[in-house]
């Protein structure tokens, strides 16, 4: 079995074998961390809505010996999300991590109130990394109870973020009354802080990643 050979990060820890799902894996961040993942032998479950792309990517890393399965998802459906993780335990058998990384981020003038960009993005932003958590949490907490050995594997949920956004300009003129925002930064972090109080004792990890 081939050893990562990309950044530190992946050779710090051995993942051979361990199954993890990445959500919004067609392109940018989900693209790239399916790529670092590639070659440490982890089985890789790739979900996104652009299916083309994605199955390209899974075939690409199948070719170079890795293993990745593409299956078409998207986070701001429920049922999506929950057909997404029940495929992945029928074909695999279980899941070790989660990287919730799906989101998107439409910028506009707050004046512009195109609420349907904000409907877009709470659905997506946070919506789907609930989603996520419902999907995979009762399945890692079972099998936890499930085990009796004192050296209990655990399982990580990572819930992406970004920093506080600068405004540029264009976007800080007079009247928009916008300097700076935290896009959904709290509402993450509340969830995050929430969910760690919830999961302790359950050796089970909640991280946040910011995506700069």
């Amino acid at each position: 079995m081939r050893q990562a050979t990309t950044s530190a990060s992946c050779r710090t820890i051995d993942i051979r074998g361990k199954v993890i799902l990445i959500t919004g894996a067609s392109s940018g961040i989900g693209e790239g961390i399916a790529r670092e993942l590639a070659p440490t032998g982890a089985k890789l479950f790739l979900g996104a809505r652009r299916f083309d792309k994605l199955e390209a990517l899974a075939r690409e890393i199948n070719d170079k010996g890795g293993t990745a399965v593409a299956m078409e998802l998207d986070v701001t459906d429920h049922q999506s999300v929950k057909a997404f993780t029940e495929a992945a335990r029928a074909r695999i058998g279980r899941i070790d991590v989660l990287i919730n990384n799906a989101g998107v981020m439409l910028l506009s003038p707050l004046g512009a109130l195109k609420t349907d960009e904000w409907d877009r993005m709470i659905d997506a932003n946070i919506k789907g990394v609930l989603w996520g958590i419902a999907a995979v949490l009762p399945a890692m907490t079972e099998r936890v109870r499930a085990r009796s050995s004192p050296s209990v594997r655990k399982a990580l949920i990572s819930l992406r973020r970004r920093p506080p956004f600068t405004a540029p300009p264009n976007m800080r003129s007079a009247g928009s009354g916008l300097e700076r925002f935290p896009e959904n930064v709290e509402t993450l972090f509340w969830l995050g802080n929430a969910t760690n109080q919830r999961l302790d004792g359950w050796s089970i990890t909640v991280r946040f990643y910011a995506s700069a």
